[in-house]
């Protein structure tokens, strides 16, 4: 039989589907239950659910997340109306029996959950509420009102203020408007406004009134009924309503990402972790909470810091997550379902079409279309179920949908409607066809304003977007080109390219009405009008929006012009640099990371290269690399050829043992592209060049990620051992049986295991290698730091577990490098089997005295103790002077090959285990350097600029450096320098006593010749310790070297030296006192003091009160007080000194001391010489006296002749004149004579005579 023209007539589609769900208005509509649809996978949602209604569930506290479109309001729905419409069980009948085709047993625990049960009080949050607890009361709130349970919330706070604020307008008058006043005073509200936050469940305006009530009621306390816990309110609403027939309370928190993106920093999560908490321990009094959202909780916490992510993971593990995405696999079966078909019908349309059919089967199963299913579901849901969606259309349609539908616009908006561009007005429209078919196009048409809008997912709007400018550049007529365009904007929309990729095939079957000569026309007219780009190294097509320039005449032009400078290699380092590869088993072994460097050669390269491990140390700047995968570029037969013999019959003397040679098994034939990219590259550089036109930059950077594309699928075939186009070479032969990256990673921990056997096992990854991070230069540091001052207690004093902990127990404890001294000694010491056999007996003997032994039994790893013998061997026992660069060199290479991270503790403990630092000098340049912690830390970064030797000497010099020790001892130790070195420490604590000498000391002549030339030797910087005290000092004292016959001639100078110095400055003292006492003293045996004190009082009264010079003046002063005050010689020769001298005695010099003799003896004649009888002068002027009298009574007498005034004496009087006439009598005589006594106060002071 033929079917009529209007072939579609007996298709239609589920109305139910037609608009989206609310779960508030939709709970107990039982058109939307009976019109769901459950299958095979999404059916586990109701299974999950469920289970959360047994007494030991493990969880109450769900979180349902998915895409729109994915039907988690509509199961909300469907479970709300189950949990809390059980009135009448038979309006379920037709909903369990869907359910019982999948799960019997699920469909027997509806029944009875429907049957057997008490309803469950629907909670439905929503957010307009505010905060979460907001929206959580206001919803149970709302819930009660519903159901007739409306007495019982008023019992909690919020309802308790309202009727308190009631009462007091009732019946207190006094206290409601005290509490109206302080609502105006502090919050500024009126009290209308203060209701509506409470009526609003607002928390401040809670706190506010509990604060203030009891300074309202005479101090008396708000207890509400129930407390403002969420919890508590839940639990007790629970308890309540469980007495009027409810089984308990289920709330289910439709969109509750909208509350997160909205204010996921001041959301209080912990409200919310309690909730869920108080949920899942409610046994049989059930409270459950399912919240239905997006995406999970974290994925909306980027913004947050670290500790705030971290909170909001800790609150969704109190959640089970559902996946309604992860349920809805099933799509397509459920699609199906709601394109609803008259089966006669359809059972005659398909048989009259089965050649469609065939032809679109055929398709499906060539592109694989629908991985997830059988070849007999796709036939049946995606072909035939979902007809007449094309099979693209089926397949598209879904996943655009999760990425931007929305709640007036999904998968099933375009299924059930009669909207323009919607499956149901293709139905209606295009009934006169043979085989109507929707292509992909038009879910383009429906969902372009949505695209269009779409910000989370740039990629859709993007899409959008270059969909749009491709249209405008074909005409409105051009319907190939338009579909092609939609269904390409479509697909790269989707971006699910492993599944539905934009390529040739996928738009050719989305166009499959032309034939693959039409449809190849087609791709030509548009790629040339540059509407689209083919990218061939993909088999991908993309909008192109191209300019006017012709590129590939451009890019041809360039090349021809660097024919000369055009550098393959380096093009090829700086843009396609291989992988390193890593020898896994021998690191993990030997927990270190080495690897092996990959480099590209040319022939040319590789024939010039004379030694491999030159190369590979000096590579990457000498980073002493551990091996090298060559990648040898050949472009044609004969160099293959060439390459080959040159690898087979390779010398051995050229040291390739760590290189692994990789040679192509045809030519690579990169050049051409490589010039190409080169080209495209310099293009891109130039700046004028693209100012041609706006889309020339665009279209460029579209050239090169092809040739890019290009090459890296190139030398990716080549380099990947998985496509077998290659040879790998190991001492001249051909490796077997490489056929993955894991195979060369054997291959080199074999060559590892050979190479690198006397590697030692340190377990510390973050210092094993050669560049470590600040914080474990740091620790390194500070453990050299306590190694170097055998801060040897246990843990080494570290607290904590720092990194510099970590350090001490893998590199010094595990290895076994440090021991315990005893069983029961906190005190550490190093290993004695480090040290050589002579060494090591002493302090095994030593060890057996202080811990009975313990330690001297601990095995060591062989390969470390041999490195801390080869270390000490070569820089601390070697009588030669010794580059580091030597031994770093030594140490990196095979066959110990060590990270720098390492070496200074190393470095450091050879040095230290048998006190071969203290007899270490190291230079920089050639000038010494204190040692220390921070100098083996710039040693390991430029070894090649320091050397080391060893200082030793005979026996007379040993007895001279003890006697130095000895007299130097109160400054060795004081000392708190961060050097090691005997003799640098030695010199340094004779330093720090001579710099602390008093400055006389250290210039006065008055010393022994062989002081003063000691002291010349001190003075001159140098940083030749060694020489300074063994050689130049005794050469200059004695004329000779040390020896047994001139020490204590030597020891005996030296002690000169430091007794004149120590007591250069008491001599100095006391010289001046006899000085001064046989100037000023008029009889024997008195005192300093007191010939001074008996001198001014024997003086006449004109001569103390007389004006002298400033220094004579603070001189007369000084003895003055010392009729009033003790004071003890020292202290009065110090303060006579600085004033007269303005130097403190440290500070003076031979010089200084001859000056102030001969200055003290002239100001004794001069004031003694006032004493004589006036002059002819001074009965010619007037003489004045000055007298003073502070608040003790003590009186301040000064004598003065009057003296003529000129010059600038003469303007100063005339200043303060005029001064004095211009302020008038604004101030008063007295006031005028208080300035000028305050002046002459001011100047008596100043010349220290009062």
């Amino acid at each position: 039989m033929i079917m009529p023209k209007d072939t579609l007539s007996f298709i239609n589609t589920e109305n139910s589907f037609k608009y989206s769900v609310n779960i508030k208005f939709d709970i107990g509509d039982f058109e939307k239950l009976n019109n769901y649809v459950p299958t095979a996978k999404n059916i586990k949602l109701f299974q999950e659910i469920f289970d959360s209604f047994k007494d030991n569930a493990i969880s109450r506290a769900h979180l349902l997340i998915g895409a729109y479109g994915t039907g988690k309001s509509l199961f909300g729905t469907v479970l709300g109306t189950i949990l809390s419409n059980k009135q009448d069980p038979k309006k379920y009948d037709n909903f369990i029996s869907k359910i019982g085709r999948f799960d019997n047993t699920l469909a027997t625990r509806l029944e009875q959950e429907i049957t057997e049960k008490d309803p469950y009080l629907i909670v439905l949050p929503t957010t307009d509420g505010g905060s979460f607890k907001q929206s959580m009361l206001a919803a149970l709130q709302q819930a009660l009102s519903k159901n007739g349970l409306e007495d019982i919330f008023p019992a909690t706070y919020f309802n308790s203020i309202i009727h308190k604020l009631e009462q007091w307008e009732k019946d207190y008058e006094a206290t409601y408007s005290d509490f109206i006043d302080l609502l105006e005073k502090e919050r500024g509200v009126d009290i209308d406004e203060f209701k509506d936050k409470i009526n609003n469940f607002d928390q401040e305006s809670y706190q506010f009134f509990v604060n203030k009530y009891p300074k309202l009621t005479s101090g008396g306390e708000f207890n509400p009924f129930y407390g403002c816990n969420l919890e508590d309110i839940y639990r007790a609403v629970n308890s309540e309503i469980r007495k009027r027939g409810y089984q308990g309370i289920y709330v289910v928190f439709d969109e509750f990402n909208k509350l997160l993106e909205r204010n996921v920093e001041s959301f209080n999560s912990k409200e919310l972790q309690d909730f869920a908490e108080m949920a899942t321990r409610s046994g049989e009094n059930e409270i459950h909470l399912l919240l239905v959202s997006h995406k999970k909780m974290v994925q909306y916490t980027t913004d947050l810091s670290e500790s705030q992510v971290n909170e909001w993971k800790k609150v969704q593990e109190r959640f089970k997550t559902l996946d309604a995405t992860e349920y809805s696999s099933q799509i397509y079966e459920l699609m199906s379902n709601v394109i609803v078909k008259e089966q006669d019908s359809w059972e005659e349309f398909q048989e009259n079409n089965q050649e469609n059919f065939e032809f679109y089967n055929k398709w499906i199963k060539d592109l694989n279309i629908g991985p997830d299913y059988n070849e007999q579901e796709k036939e049946e849901y995606i072909l035939r179920g979902c007809y007449p969606l094309h099979p693209l259309t089926t397949i598209l349609l879904p996943k655009l949908s999760q990425k931007i539908a929305q709640n007036e616009r999904t998968i099933f908006t375009y299924l059930s409607t009669e909207e323009e561009n919607t499956l149901g007005e293709f139905i209606k429209e295009n009934r006169n066809e043979d085989f109507p078919i929707v292509k992909p196009s038009s879910i383009y048409d429906y969902f372009a304003d949505l695209m269009q809008q779409e910000l989370d997912y740039t990629q859709v709007h993007q899409a959008w977007a270059d969909s749009e400018r491709a249209l405008q550049k074909i005409e409105f007529d051009e319907k190939n080109k338009q579909e092609f365009i939609k269904s390409l904007g479509i697909i790269t929309a989707v971006n699910n390219f492993s599944e539905i990729p934009p390529s040739k095939e996928i738009l050719k079957f989305a166009l499959d009405h032309l034939s693959e000569q039409e449809f190849d026309n087609l791709v030509d007219k548009l790629v040339e009008s540059k509407v689209i780009l083919h990218r061939k190294s993909l088999d991908h097509f993309v909008f192109f929006e191209g300019s006017e320039i012709d590129f590939n005449k451009k890019i041809e032009e360039t090349k021809a012009e660097r024919e000369n400078t055009f550098s393959p290699k380096y093009l090829l380092e700086e843009n396609f640099k291989p992988a390193p590869i890593y020898p896994k088993e021998y690191n993990h072994q030997y927990k270190i990371r080495r690897y092996f460097v990959s480099d590209y050669f040319y022939l040319d390269e590789l024939k010039s290269i004379n030694d491999w491990d030159e190369y590979l140390i000096e590579h990457n700047d000498k980073n002493y690399e551990d091996g090298l995968i060559a990648y040898l570029l050949l472009e044609s037969n004969q160099e293959i050829e060439e390459a080959t013999k040159y690898i087979e019959e390779m010398s051995d003397e050229i040291n390739s043992d760590r290189v692994i040679f990789v040679r192509p098994k045809k030519p690579l034939e990169l050049n051409e592209l490589l010039r190409s990219f080169d080209a495209q590259k310099i293009l891109k550089e130039d700046k004028e060049f693209l100012k041609q036109d706006s889309l020339a930059e665009k279209e460029l950077n579209a050239y090169i990620t092809e040739t890019r594309q290009l090459l890296d699928n190139k030398l990716t075939k080549f380099i990947e051992p998985y496509y077998d186009n290659a040879l790998y070479y190991h001492q001249g032969s051909v490796i077997s049986r490489i056929k993955s990256r894991r195979d060369i990673s054997k291959k080199i921990s074999e060559v590892c295991e050979e190479y690198f056997a006397k590697t030692p096992v340190i377990n510390n990854e973050l210092v094993v290698k050669n560049k470590i991070s600040s914080p474990q230069k740091s620790a390194r540091k500070d453990i050299n730091n306590r190694l170097i001052f055998r801060d040897l207690t246990e843990r080494l004093g570290i607290e904590g577990y720092r990194p510099n902990f970590l350090i001490y127990r893998t590199m010094l404890i595990k290895t076994k490098l440090l021991l315990k001294e005893g069983k029961e000694s906190e005190n550490l010491m190093f290993n004695p089997e480090i040290l050589d056999n002579e060494s090591r007996k002493n302090i095994e003997q030593n060890l057996t005295h202080t811990s009975d032994g313990e330690g001297s039994k601990e095995g060591i790893d062989e390969n470390l103790k041999e490195i801390i013998r080869l270390i000490r061997e070569k820089l601390y026992c070697s009588t030669d002077k010794v580059k580091f660069k030597e031994v770093y060199d030594q140490l990196r290479r095979p066959p110990y090959g060590l990270r720098l991270g390492i070496i200074p503790i190393l470095l450091v403990i050879a040095g230290e285990i048998d006190d071969d630092l203290k007899h270490a000098i190291i230079r920089h340049n050639g000038e010494e350097r204190e040692i220390n912690a921070k100098l083996f830390e710039r040693i390991n970064k430029h070894p090649t600029r320091y050397t080391i030797e060893k200082t030793t000497w005979d026996s007379a010099k040993e007895e001279y450096i003890l006697f130095l020790e000895e007299l130097y001892d109160d400054r060795l130790e004081e000392n708190n320098s961060e050097e090691v070195n005997r003799l640098k420490k030695l010199y340094n604590a004779i330093k720090e006593w001579y710099q602390g000498l008093p400055k006389y000391s250290r210039e006065t002549t008055e010393l022994s010749k062989s002081s003063v030339t000691i002291r010349k030797i001190l003075n001159k910087r140098s940083s030749e310790v060694k020489r300074i005290l063994l050689e130049i000092i005794p050469q200059k004292l004695l004329g000779t070297s040390i020896n047994e016959n001139n020490v204590d001639e030597l020891k005996e100078l030296i002690t000169t030296f430091f007794k004149e110095h120590n007591q250069a400055y008491y001599h100095l003292i006391n010289k001046l006192q006899i000085s001064i006492c046989n100037l000023f003293a008029s009889a024997k045996n008195v005192t300093f003091k007191e010939s001074l004190a008996t001198w001014y009082q024997n003086l006449d009264k004109k001569a103390k009160t007389n004006t002298y010079t400033r220094e004579i003046n603070a001189f007369l002063n000084i003895l003055r007080k010392l009729q009033i005050s003790e004071i003890e010689e020292e202290k009065l020769l110090n303060e006579i000194c600085r004033s007269l001298t303005g130097f403190d005695i440290n500070d003076w010099n031979d010089k200084t001391v001859e000056d102030f003799l001969d200055n003290i003896k002239d100001i004794k004649e001069e004031v003694e010489g006032i004493e004589l009888e006036e002059s002819d002068e001074e009965k010619e002027n007037n003489v004045y006296e000055f007298v003073l009298v502070d608040k003790d009574g003590e009186k301040y007498e000064r004598r003065f002749e009057e003296v003529s005034l000129d010059g600038l004496s003469k303007v100063l009087e005339n200043k303060i004149k005029s001064s004095f006439e211009d302020i008038g009598p604004a101030v008063s005589d007295r006031e005028k004579q208080q300035v000028l006594i305050n002046l002459m106060k001011d100047m008596f002071e100043q010349d220290g005579i009062v």
